[in-house]
This record gives C-alpha cells, sequence and structure tokens, in this order.
C-alpha cells in the first residue's frame, strides 16, 4: 500500500469512529503494525486489555481506539533501540520469558529473581527453564537432562540431580548417592527438568502481550495497562509487574492458544528464499507461537557457536525448503551439523524437514545421520491418505489432506528405520523416524503454498512425540 493510499484509509479510519475521538496531549512515538499488514506512524496515547489508543502522525488531532485483536505489534521509538544491562543473570522461562537481572533464591515450589527495570518476581519452578550468567554462563543445552536438574559450574564442572537451597544460602544438587554444594558465584548455568505441570502454571484465555526490552530482555503477561508513561501488566501467578516505557523496545499481541508455554523453534534459513517459502514457514510459526523470541533465525553455514546455544535453547529445528541449496557445500554441512543434530535428538528435541527434493539434499540428510530416502518427485493438488501410522501426525485432521503447490513424494530406504505417516500411492508424502529421545520429521511440502490442513500438519511435526 502506498503512502498516498495508507493515508486515505487513516482518514476513512478517523471518520467511521469519530464518535470514538476526544482531545488529548501528550504520547509515546511509535510505529503500528496492523493484523491486515498495515503500517501506521504515531503516538501511544493509551492501552488496555481489549484495545489500544494513538494519534496518527497523518492526523494528530484525532485519538483512534483500536481493539487489540487488529493490532500486531508496537515498535517505540528510542534514540537508541538497545541499551546496555548491568544484569548479572538471565532466567529464562519455558513461556518465553527472559528475565536479566539477579537470583535472589530458591524455595521448594518458586524461584525468587529481581529482575532489571521491573523488580523482584517469584516464579513457579516448573515454569522455569534456564538460570545462568550473563558473563560466563549459557552453557550448551544438549549439556541437560529432560528428567533432572543440571548444574554447570563456571570452571565447566557438570552435576546432576535433585535441586535444593541450603540454610547458608548455597544450592546443593544431590542424586545416585552423590551430592555437591556450590555457592551462586561459582555457577554458571542452571537446566531445569521439564515438567508436565508447565501447561497449568500460567493459564489464560486471554490476549497475551510480549513485551521485548532494549536490554535484550523479554517479559510475557496479560492484561497489560498504558499508565502515563509506565507499562503495567500481569505476569506468572497473576503477579503485577510494572516498568517504563523507556525499557520498551516493542510489544506485540498475539491469542493465548499455543503460548503458554509453547516450545522454542529454530529455523535454519541459510539456503533458503526469504521472500517465499521460508517467509511462509516463519509466518505460520510466528502466528501459532507468537512473535516473544520463540521463533529464532539463524543462517549460519558454519553451525557456529550462536548456532549452537539457539539448538539447544530450542525443543524443535526446522529445516524449511532449501531452493538456494549449494551441492558443493552437502558433505562439509552435513559433516558439521551431525554432532550436533545426534546431541539434539538424543536430548529429546525434534528435527522437521520441509519439502527436501533433489539427490544431493537427501544425500545431506543421509550424511548428518536423519533419514535415507530418495526424492522420486513432486505433484500439486490431489489427495494424500495418512497411514496406520499417521495417527499421531493426523491430530486434529480426517484421513486425507489435500496436497499444495508444491508437495514432494519420496521411496525410504532400507540404511535406516524409517515409517511412512502418509502416503501418495506408492509413495511416502511424510515420514517419520525416532532417534533416541527424538524423532525427525520430512514432510513433502514446501510451503510455497499451504491450507489449514498441511499448516495443522507442520505445527503437528513439532511437537510429535
Amino acid at each position: 500500500m502506498n503512502c498516498k493510499a495508507k493515508g486515505a484509509l487513516i482518514l476513512l479510519i478517523v471518520l467511521l469512529i469519530s464518535s470514538f475521538c476526544q482531545a488529548a496531549e501528550g504520547g509515546y512515538e511509535c510505529v503500528l503494525l496492523l493484523a491486515n499488514g498495515d503500517r501506521v506512524e504515531g503516538e501511544l496515547e493509551g492501552l488496555s486489555p481489549e484495545k489500544l489508543s494513538f494519534r496518527p502522525t497523518v492526523a494528530k488531532d484525532a485519538l483512534i481506539s483500536l481493539p487489540l485483536e487488529r493490532v500486531e505489534r508496537v515498535v517505540l521509538k528510542h534514540a537508541d533501540a538497545t541499551a546496555p544491562t548491568s544484569a548479572e543473570s538471565i532466567l529464562k522461562l519455558h513461556d518465553g520469558s527472559l528475565l536479566y537481572g539477579r537470583f535472589l533464591r530458591l524455595t521448594v515450589t518458586s524461584l525468587h529473581f529481581y529482575v532489571e527495570h521491573i523488580g523482584r518476581v517469584e516464579v513457579p519452578r516448573a515454569l522455569v527453564e534456564e538460570l545462568s550468567k550473563v558473563k560466563g554462563g549459557r552453557s550448551p543445552r544438549g549439556l541437560a537432562s529432560p528428567g533432572r536438574h543440571t548444574m554447570v559450574t563456571s570452571d565447566g564442572l557438570v552435576v546432576g540431580g535433585n535441586l535444593q537451597q541450603t540454610a547458608d544460602g548455597e544450592l546443593m544438587v544431590s542424586g545416585g548417592g552423590i551430592s555437591a554444594k556450590v555457592p551462586y558465584s561459582s555457577v554458571g548455568t542452571i537446566f531445569f527438568p521439564f515438567s508436565a505441570d508447565v501447561t497449568t502454571v500460567w493459564q489464560t484465555e486471554r490476549l497475551v502481550i510480549t513485551v521485548n526490552l532494549r536490554n535484550g530482555g523479554t517479559i510475557m503477561g496479560h492484561d497489560a495497562r498504558l499508565r502515563g508513561e509506565s507499562l503495567s501488566l500481569t505476569f506468572t501467578n497473576d503477579q503485577a509487574v510494572t516498568l517504563a516505557l523507556a525499557h520498551v523496545a516493542e510489544m506485540t499481541f498475539s491469542p493465548a492458544s499455543g503460548t503458554v508455554s509453547a516450545p522454542h523453534i529454530l529455523l535454519w534459513g541459510a539456503y533458503c528464499d526469504p521472500g517465499d517459502e521460508y517467509g511462509r514457514t516463519l509466518y505460520i510459526l510466528k502466528r501459532h507461537y507468537g512473535y516473544g523470541g520463540r521463533v529464532a533465525e539463524n543462517t549460519s553455514t558454519s553451525f557456529d557457536e550462536e548456532f549452537s546455544q539457539q539448538l539447544f535453547s530450542s525443543r524443535a529445528l526446522v529445516l524449511p525448503y532449501m531452493d538456494r541449496w549449494n551441492p558443493s557445500q552437502a558433505a562439509r554441512l552435513a559433516s558439521a551439523l551431525k554432532p550436533l543434530a545426534e546431541s539434539f535428538l538424543r536430548d529429546g528435541g525434534n528435527i522437521v524437514l520441509l519439502g527436501i527434493r533433489g539427490r544431493s539434499q537427501t544425500d545431506f540428510l543421509k550424511g548428518v545421520g536423519l533419514l535415507d530416502v530418495q526424492a522420486v518427485g513432486g505433484f500439486t493438488g490431489g489427495s494424500v491418505r495418512f497411514t496406520e501410522a499417521g495417527e499421531k501426525i493426523a491430530r486434529g485432521l480426517k484421513r486425507t489432506f489435500q496436497a499444495t503447490n508444491s508437495t514432494q513424494f519420496y521411496r525410504i530406504g532400507s540404511s535406516m528405520k524409517a515409517v511412512s505417516l502418509a502416503e501418495f500411492a506408492p509413495y511416502s508424502v511424510i515420514i517419520a523416524r525416532q532417534v533416541e529421545r527424538g524423532w525427525v520429521i520430512l514432510l513433502g511440502m514446501n510451503y510455497h503454498e499451504y491450507n489449514d490442513q498441511t499448516r495443522q500438519l507442520l505445527l503437528n511435526a513439532l511437537s510429535y512425540k
């Protein structure tokens, strides 16, 4: 939409909702990204759990009120988009929150943490994913075990078991007849076990707000309100927290479904077209999991330290359709990714592959140790039937789904045990292989186009167990 069209649209909105307009002064400069794709600059004047009010730059005398369902994101304008942090520690939660601050204490049921620019909060232990130091922490998640606490000390010692804080303030990890007491000053990272209770510690049917802070942190909540130049919201355990807008970089709004305790997803897009299949895949994931940093992106061709940290902080790795694939790099990439993929799958992660095609790409999968398949061909349209083994991947769907442009089909090789979950007879369109505690899922769709069925299949693959 060009500038004149946007201006006309804003003026039309002003006329249509003039009954909501009133005189007011002040406001915080921002850019609004609306759910229909429009981008509007103006001043943020008010925010409540149901609506947002602002003054568009093209009509500053009008105060416009919009339901939050129509607003995707609010980006606040600052002289500097980022700000330094003096935090000692980083607290990472399963709901997507990433809190910078200072560890206070640990109880049987909760972790107490002082959040920079916000204050003290109490977080249920079931919601905690990781506690680490800003300097010298953030150990690879491959060291963690899903069923127990794992502590990595600042000098590299790894101990696992039950975690508690003693009367003298030290942290004690015990299990298997062995225990270790460590002062928090000597802790690098603590990984907390995944608990089924994580789905119940913060439940809400209300719209969820994701607040990204200028210091790099993220806090999830609901019932957000603007009071002067301060933002208040309800955090986990119905705790009210407040912070100055000066510390806020942006706010996004998303439905509650799929937001609380949503898994972290990593997209590897080194050989993808960002404006086509990759962009559509990213859109599906962000619309489902929200915009609070739970969907990470990486384009490294060396699987560097940043990729490793992102991978082991994730529940699933997605390799979108690679239409810019470089066959000459296949062997090198496979060799570099193989040890990371093995550790990630052993730790219970899922690896989801989309629209793999051609001999070089299937050789790459085999070289990494993911799948042994042969890409036979592709098609558009037509009905694909789930096999008896495809019951879990078909969750929420009927016995068939409609193929989209473009869908690949495969022949399963014999060197790695895999099963066909959906078939375009006599070939397979969806294939799964269990590796340790994780799963490798190949979906034949490249997501150049998608429908409600193929969208659901992608989401089902990410949580497949």
